[in-house]
């Protein structure tokens, strides 16, 4: 399942129905159609991009699902009759928003199906989340068109509706009419109103991912009325489903036949009126910004932004933005490249002016009240005039504030390149002896910090730095004397890991190479042996183990470790070597990875 369109209220997360694209009561199955949506070249980059940095965050399944996602998507789609003679056909924005091709497909009861590919969206308005799409030249489709009544005069609190579309079941777009109830005809959700869709129709007809787009019907007499256009549903609540109200939707298709559709100057306008304002607006939501952002402008620009950005965040921020990306990545990219332009137009009132206007783009330039300018580009993308240059662009000038320092873009392990994590180490230490008679000595404790580079998803390398304790006893060869040596070593290491390729039963084991030095020195104060003249000595490790890692994430690393540990050679102001070599083992666990 893929959840393309995200919005956060109090208390529940909404969210917009379609699915990644793999695949009627009889007269509605000749009307409703499957429409299919293959993402724009950028998206599928991004795409790629976005899968390479699951994967080296080992979420390999999550990173899977991202690659699936490049085949496109599915909703749901329904048929009207504009003018008595057009027919075009109905569904979200969020369906058809960073699609490339478009493509309908009927699954008739009986028979085969019916594919038309090549479709054109002639109209769009993610205000409302209403796209409208046209047949290419020389295709009908076998529907005759849905009839659309006011939703005002139709509907009534607790009456039966049904709801039609095409969800998925395991990977296939499957044919679902469902009934229920209308639980609320005029449903007014602060978090999901916008300008012109003042309420939803909320109702109880089974809607899942793949219905956005489908029709929200009464029947009268054995015939379907169109009464909204399912779009979304509420997470954390049963059968809480929402509609978007017929009389918006005709409000819509009057819009389009008054010529809205076109790359109009007034339709210009009330866009840049609109951007304009929420650039003025403190509170304005990145959300609303994000929906005048081009889809070509946050495909090309959203990730590089993220990277730069994302080091800087609170881990709180990271999360949230980490999980809009994964959950719908065309969104993301958008929302972040309106976080970009709240910087770079910050501060101050601003007015624009159109200096050029061509077909299907304009230049218009933006000025504050304190006198500085900006050149901006805006594309006429389905329907919809949306920014698609200005000045922060990476691909324009590569700087950020107008600065023209060189940039490095960022990689996709970049993203993700250093983790910090605390560790708790412990274990036994044993004494392989260099003196007669010396016995094994017990590791009190050691305790450390890492930090992570992650190089790419196979390998990567961590820095240690800890104090350990042990106390070392044993007989003099010379003369019988019986001695203990506490001692404390700070010791610093660096690890390679060797990330592997698969999870295994959902958890990842990591290999781990160890090498490093210590310093070490008597704790009681200074040693009484024959022909020890110093308490200082330097040490080598070298070790292997393994890591562990869950398949929550949170709940931190366990890893166990083997170190051999030798003074050989490397004692400062001392005539014999006092300590010896010795093995330790031990436990870790890292928190914080």
């Amino acid at each position: 399942m893929t959840i393309l369109y995200v919005k956060k209220t109090t208390g529940f997360l909404f969210f917009l129905l379609i699915l990644p694209a793999m695949l009627f009561s009889q007269d509605l199955r000749q009307e409703i159609a499957i429409i299919k949506a293959e993402p724009v070249p950028s998206l599928k980059e991004s795409y790629d991009r976005i899968a390479i940095w699951l994967e080296n965050m080992r979420e390999n399944n999550l990173s899977a699902e991202m690659k699936a996602r490049k085949a496109g998507s599915h909703g749901s789609t329904f048929p009207v009759v504009i003018d008595g003679s057009e027919t075009l056909f109905v569904t979200n924005y969020h369906v058809i928003a960073g699609a490339e091709k478009i493509s309908l497909e009927w699954q008739p009861l009986e028979g085969e199906p019916l594919a038309i590919n090549d479709c054109e969206v002639l109209y769009a308005d993610p205000l409302r989340d209403l796209a409208l799409v046209k047949l290419p030249r020389g295709s009908f489709s076998p529907g005759q068109g849905l009839e659309i009544i006011s939703n005002r005069d139709a509907l009534e609190d607790g009456m039966d509706i049904w709801a039609a579309g095409y969800p998925g079941l395991i990977s296939s777009p499957t044919w679902q009419l469902s009934k229920g109830i209308v639980s609320n005809q005029k449903a007014i959700i602060p978090e999901l109103v916008e300008e012109g869709l003042p309420y939803l129709i909320q109702h109880t007809s089974v809607i899942d991912p793949g219905s956005s787009g489908g029709p929200l019907m009464i029947r009268e007499n054995e015939t379907y009325r169109v009464v909204g256009v399912n779009s979304m549903s509420a997470l954390y609540r049963h059968n809480t489903f929402f509609a978007i109200p017929s009389d918006v939707l005709s409000a819509f298709l009057r819009e389009y036949g008054e010529g809205a559709g076109k790359a109009s100057r007034q339709s210009l306008e009330r866009n840049l009126d609109r951007f304009i304002s929420l650039l003025s607006q403190d509170d304005g939501t990145l959300h609303d910004l994000a929906l005048y952002v081009g889809d070509g402008l946050g495909c090309k620009n959203g990730w590089n932004l993220y990277g730069d950005r994302r080091s800087a965040m609170s881990s709180d921020e990271r999360a949230l933005w980490d999980k809009t990306f994964v959950k719908d990545t065309l969104l993301g990219m958008k929302e972040i490249t309106a976080l970009d332009l709240k910087d770079v137009f910050t501060g101050d009132d601003y007015t624009w002016q159109i200096t050029s206007l061509g077909e299907g783009e304009a230049q218009v330039r933006v000025e504050s009240a304190s006198g500085k300018t900006y050149d901006t580009v805006w594309a006429f993308e389905k329907g919809w005039w949306a920014l698609d240059v200005y000045p922060s662009d990476y691909a324009q000038s590569g700087t950020h504030d107008g600065k023209k320092a060189a940039r490095k873009q960022s990689s996709d392990k970049d993203v993700i390149s250093y983790v910090t994590a605390l560790g708790i180490y412990a274990g036994p230490s044993y004494s392989l002896g260099r003196f007669d008679g010396e016995v094994p000595g017990f590791g009190g404790y050691f305790l450390g910090g890492e930090i992570y580079n992650m190089w790419n998803k196979y390998a990567g390398t961590s820095f240690s730095l800890g104090w350990e304790s042990f106390k070392l006893t044993g007989k003099d060869s010379y003369d019988g004397t019986t001695y203990s040596v506490n001692r404390g070593c700070l010791e610093f290491g660096a690890n390679i890991n060797i990330f592997p390729a698969k999870l295994i039963q959902g958890r990842s084991v990591t290999p781990v190479i160890r090498g490093g030095v210590g310093f070490d020195t008597s704790l009681d104060s200074f040693m009484s042996l024959e022909g020890d003249s110093s308490p200082f000595s330097v040490y080598w490790l070298l070790g292997t183990g393994i890591q562990f890692e869950p398949e929550n994430r949170d709940l931190g690393r366990l890893g166990v470790m083997v170190d051999y540990k030798s003074l050989s050679g490397l004692s400062l102001g001392m005539e014999d070597e006092t300590g010896g070599d010795r093995l330790g083992l031990t436990l870790s666990y890292l928190v914080g990875y």
